[in-house]
């Protein structure tokens, strides 16, 4: 069974080692695992850039304008909107991490919200918006 990367509420972009823009705002290197610009705009896979091949399946989330160039719209339907990452040792991180994300909330929820996962029991909790990795 595939690891599911679960992203809810009204975020914009996801997980991991992400842009928040275009390629040229990020400075990839040989240590990126996973890179989404989300500039698209179209279909149900997000193309992982990192040369990976860590591409998403879109289960629920609907494409929308971002932050250049283009993002995905979550409806707050969770657990039903989602982002979905098959499993790889590519994501099976062991040392540090960094995590950057460009997130635009349409409003705040009391009862937070997964801003990402790769399900165990170890995590970060960053002001109701939870990252877990491993």
């Amino acid at each position: 069974m595939s690891s599911i990367i679960n992203v809810t509420r009204s975020l914009m972009m996801i997980l991991l080692l992400i842009s928040g823009g275009s390629l040229s705002g990020f400075a990839q290197d040989e240590h990126t695992v996973l890179l989404y610009t989300f500039e698209s705009g179209a279909g149900k896979t997000v193309k992982d850039l990192s040369g990976n091949k860590n591409d998403g399946e879109l289960m629920g989330p609907k494409w929308g304008e971002g932050n250049p160039g283009g993002g995905l719209t979550f409806g707050g339907n969770a657990p039903r909107d989602f982002v979905e990452i098959p499993d790889s040792e590519s994501l099976d991180l062991v040392e540090g991490l960094t995590v950057e994300m460009w997130l635009y909330l349409d409003a705040w929820s009391t009862a937070g919200g997964t801003g990402a996962t790769k399900e165990t029991t170890i995590g970060v909790n960053l002001v109701e918006i939870r990252l877990y990795f491993v």
